[in-house]
């Protein structure tokens, strides 16, 4: 079976299960993860809009990567 196989299951089982239950994260790898820690609040962090790419200054390119992990701090990946 192949990586794909395999990923298309995966997501069929997790649309079962959240059919099912109305619990679309029921069985999501993150739900058990704990998160990495060491993580500071980052500061500086700002939306971006139409996010300039390969054009990107230094300071939009932080501002952006600041506003990723707050992000993942808000939904658990990462914490203090």
């Amino acid at each position: 079976m192949t990586n794909l196989e395999h990923l298309l299951i995966a997501l069929a089982v997790q649309a079962v299960l959240g059919f099912a239950t109305g619990n679309w994260w029921i069985g999501a790898t993150y739900a058990a993860y704990g998160g990495a820690t060491g993580f500071g609040s980052p500061t500086g962090a700002a939306i971006i809009a139409n996010f300039p790419g390969a054009t990107a200054t230094l300071a939009q390119t932080s501002q952006t990567v600041a506003e990723i992990l707050v992000v993942l701090k808000g939904l658990g990946f990462i914490s203090a």
